[in-house]
């Protein structure tokens, strides 16, 4: 019998490996301490070789000597094997596989229930080690998530891991040993995707993210959407205006736009009223002065049990006497902000598209019988569940919102303690909510609950 240093003929793993039951990537696995391989012959009465991967980095034998894989990714070193394999066992065919892989030492940190150092599989996802750690934080990013090892850095997003099945999106551990999971810390990291898309609600932007994209995560199209019909209400303007754009483009939104697909549309009309999100017939009807935003719920089949009816929204686009608007310069500079129900536009726009009125009676729980005008579009919201508190808060990040979805919720002050409290930096009085749905920025002590998804900025001291 042969006798092999590290190699043993018919032989079994080390204890400290796991038998491969996933694919990996030849070309990114880098081979370590504890890997594994299993030479097989074919034609012939030769045993199969497993050969263990020593602390140095090596496979030896006494008849091949000594083979340098560490550092080298999977494919290299299979490569390299088979060089010298085929000077040993010149008339036989073989064939070399990564058999078990090793256990690596997994460090997660950042906004994650339990951080710390996890020995897992080294083809473990970095999802199921972010599980093993608790799990994600209420305020944690779901999008940024980065995995590192000395040589380099991927990104981790779970969010297109779940929702489109790609693999690259929760890579294996044998990419990295560190996971960072930042906290999502701005609300302009949120572009609310709502219409005729399977999952409606805030998408996390990172930054690259286009047209394309964003309707992808937001789970495309349903099949009523009509996809030549896209609204971006860009966040880089505090006028609420859209432009209907190809959704297959690679325009990419600015931070904190809304979009919102709209519905096919057999026989267009101006005075059409359009309904998006979760009713059970989304799509356009005709306008009727008995027309309200209880009975359209009503006529689009009623909402579905994920609706927040609290969060409906209305879109328009009529003109507004300067009358209308109320101007606070020392609150919002950029003049963009809602009081007691009134909308304010950036004052150089003679259109706003918003129309804020009462769509929600928290007494009877139940949509309002406010009238629509021609041209109004509707937003049924889906509930979130969260309310996202950041700036000069201890704790930024986000908080369950556990209320009632036909309730209101605490108030914002509430949530600003349950994040910790205010630093010493803070400027309470300048506090206020944005609410991504809809692009508008509201004063703390205007709004006497916080609803479901806003988000509550603390700003600091000038």
């Amino acid at each position: 019998m042969l006798a092999f240093l590290l190699c043993g003929l018919g032989g079994r793993a080390n204890a400290a490996t796991s038998v491969v039951t996933r694919l990996v990537d030849s070309l990114r696995y880098i081979v370590g301490p504890g890997d594994t391989f299993t030479v097989r012959f074919f034609e012939t009465q030769l045993d199969p070789l497993v050969c263990g991967v020593s602390v140095e980095g090596v496979v030896s034998a006494s008849t091949m000597g000594v083979v340098s894989v560490a550092g080298s990714t999977l494919a290299d070193a299979k490569s390299a094997l088979r060089d010298r394999l085929s000077k040993v066992f010149p008339a036989a065919s073989f064939d070399v596989s990564l058999t078990s892989v090793r256990f690596v030492r997994a460090q997660v940190v950042g906004a994650v229930r339990r951080p710390g150092s996890y020995v897992v599989s080294a083809t473990a996802l970095a999802g199921e080690v972010i599980d093993m750690a608790g799990g994600l934080l209420p305020g944690a990013s779901r999008r940024r998530i980065s995995l590192r090892s000395e040589r380099k850095e991927v990104s981790v997003d779970l969010v297109r891991a779940m929702r489109l099945g790609e693999i690259d999106a929760n890579p294996a551990m044998y990419l990295g040993e560190i996971i960072n999971v930042p906290p999502l810390m701005d609300s302009g990291a949120l572009i609310y995707v709502s219409g005729a898309v399977n999952f409606p609600g805030p998408v996390e932007w990172t930054g690259v993210d286009n047209m394309r994209d964003l309707v992808l995560v937001a789970g495309g199209f349903t099949p009523l959407a009509d996809t030549t019909q896209v609204w971006i209400i860009s966040g880089d303007s505090n006028s609420i205006g859209g432009v209907a754009v190809p959704p297959v483009t690679d325009q990419r939104p600015t931070a904190g736009s809304r979009i919102i697909a709209l519905t096919l549309n057999q026989v267009a009309s101006p005075a059409d009223v359009t309904i998006a999100g979760l009713v059970r017939r989304p799509g356009r009807y005709r306008w009727s002065e008995e027309l309200t935003i209880h009975g359209f719920i009503d006529l689009a089949g009623g909402a579905t049990p994920d609706a927040y009816l609290p969060g409906v929204t209305v879109f328009n686009q009529p003109s507004l006497p300067a009358s209308d608007f109320t101007l606070i310069r020392e609150l919002y500079p950029d003049d963009s902000l809602v009081v007691e129900d009134t909308v304010i536009t950036n004052l150089l726009s003679s259109q706003a598209s918003l129309r804020a009125i009462q769509t929600f009676d928290f007494e009877t729980k139940l949509p309002t019988n406010s009238p629509l005008l021609p041209g109004d579009s509707v937003v049924v919201p889906r509930f979130e569940g969260l309310v996202t508190v950041i700036g000069q808060v201890r704790r930024p990040g986000r908080l369950p919102f556990t209320e009632d979805k036909s309730t209101a919720g605490k108030t914002p002050l509430e949530f600003i303690n349950q994040a910790g409290g205010v630093t010493a930096w803070a400027d309470i009085s300048r506090a206020g909510i944005y609410r991504p749905r809809t692009g508008i920025h509201i004063p703390i002590d205007a709004v006497e609950r916080a609803l479901d998804g806003d988000v509550i900025i603390v700003p600091r001291k000038r």
